[in-house]
């Protein structure tokens, strides 16, 4: 009887055939060109670094600013989570901000607790959680290499946020908009360009402005309180090339204390003339009635850029602006943050 035919499967030849993975989809977004897909995320809403605690407030959240401000980050977020080709163009974006705000207005009593929590809970990965919450300040920002702005909208505990950030290195931030009381920030990131003020005098900031390269200065500082603060920024920002006068608002006394620029101002603009490299300088005006001391403040504004050795065009900006206080209407269905500005001239120097 004959053998039988037995198939015998080459193992072998079978193992030594790939086989072949279906390729990767990627995801189009993911091959927009860089500019097309911040062009894309700049439709966003982000929370403008014009808002000043002292001078918003929102009906159901007091002065927190409201959550639609959170767009840019929350869909930043979730691209990141979607896969890696998204992750890749999505989370150095997300991360190149940070703003220290996104606080429930039930948990305003401890802000700072829950900011530390919550960034933990979105860093999850960057670093390892830390026991003490106030020095996971330090490890969660150095955790971010590409973190360019920091904004803090409020802080009340001075002490416990400098010795929150004694030793942090931030080099790659450049624009920093903090109340007064963060001045210690600046001496964290030394190559930082704009410092804006977002609330009190501004006096000890201005002091901590000689541990950065600050070139634009701005927000609401309290020029009058102190006449040697004109004479430390000389000192401190030699370099610096634009500055806003404005007056800030008052907490305690309500919209009425924005009204009138005071007439002192006229005095600390002469004194601008120390800055070798000054070539913008902003006047903002609260109110719409113009004063015979603001006339004063506009002409000594353009002697100094008149008499300025700068080889380089000049400019002054006079605004006429009304704040958004906290004692503002309520109906703001749009959530409008910032300056209401009226009025805006420029004039140019050469």
């Amino acid at each position: 009887m004959p053998p039988k035919r037995v198939k015998r499967k080459d193992k072998m030849a079978h193992d030594a055939i790939p086989i072949a993975e279906p390729p990767a989809q990627i995801p189009a977004l993911a091959k927009l060109p860089a500019e097309l897909f911040d062009e894309i995320i700049s439709y966003l809403r982000v929370l403008p670094l014009s808002f000043y605690y002292d001078t918003y407030y929102d009906k159901a959240r007091g002065n927190l600013p409201h959550p639609q401000f959170r767009e840019r980050t929350d869909a930043l977020r979730a691209l990141s989570a979607t896969c890696r080709a998204l992750r890749d163009i999505s989370y150095h974006r997300l991360w190149s901000r940070l703003d220290i705000c996104w606080v429930p207005s039930e948990e305003a009593g401890t802000w700072y607790k829950y900011v530390m929590q919550s960034l933990q809970t979105k860093s999850k990965g960057v670093v390892s959680s830390s026991d003490y919450l106030k020095e996971s300040i330090r490890d969660l920002l150095e955790a971010l290499p590409n973190l360019s702005t920091i904004q803090v909208i409020t802080c009340r505990i001075p002490g416990d946020f400098g010795r929150a950030t004694q030793g942090l290195s931030c080099p790659n931030v450049r624009t920093v908009v903090i109340p007064t009381d963060c001045h210690a920030v600046l001496k964290a990131c030394p190559n930082t360009m704009h410092v804006r003020c977002a609330g009190g005098s501004g006096v000890t900031l201005i002091g901590s402005l000689k541990f950065s390269k600050c070139e634009t200065l701005d927000g609401m500082i309290n020029w009058v309180k102190d006449m040697k603060t004109v004479d430390r920024l000389i000192k401190n920002a030699p370099n610096l090339r634009k500055i806003e006068i404005r007056r800030p608002v008052c907490f305690g006394l309500g919209i009425m204390s924005q009204n009138k620029a005071p007439e002192q101002w006229s005095l600390v603009i002469s004194k601008l003339s120390g800055l070798p490299k000054l070539r913008v300088i902003v006047l903002s005006f609260p109110g719409l009635e113009e004063l015979p001391s603001d006339l004063v403040s506009i002409q000594k504004a353009r002697e100094v850029l008149r008499k300025s050795k700068l080889q380089e065009e000049r400019k002054l900006i006079v605004r006429r602006v009304i704040a958004q206080h906290y004692a503002s209407p309520s109906d703001n269905k749009d959530h409008q943050v910032g300056d209401i500005v009226h009025r805006y001239e420029e004039e140019i120097f050469s």
